[in-house]
């Protein structure tokens, strides 16, 4: 019997540093993806207009740059989609999306 509680004891905390982990991963590579995305968005618009008013190509690759963090972003974004209707199911993803519009 101990044996087999010294086994369970050592999975348990082998999944509890697994769960950190994974917490610190997702904090660091994904983080707030819907303020990433508020954050992107006014660069974008900022990188435009600079380039509007100054055509460089210094002005040129930002707008890119921001462009793709931009892209980068909304792929995030609809992969959180994607995962939360599979996660919840058509109806109740429906009514939760809904939800987070209004807010």
């Amino acid at each position: 019997m101990p044996v087999h509680q010294t086994d369970m004891l050592r999975l348990k905390e082998k999944l509890s540093r697994l769960k950190q982990h994974l917490h610190h991963w997702n904090k660091d590579i994904f983080g707030n993806i819907f303020q990433h995305l508020k954050d992107a968005e006014p660069k974008v618009e900022q990188a435009e207009r600079r380039y509007d008013a100054d055509p460089t190509e210094s002005n040129l690759i930002e707008m890119y740059q921001v462009t793709a963090l931009l892209q980068h972003v909304l792929t995030l974004e609809e992969d959180y989609w994607r995962q939360m209707f599979s996660f919840l199911g058509e109806k109740e993803a429906c009514s939760y999306n809904h939800q987070v519009n209004r807010a």
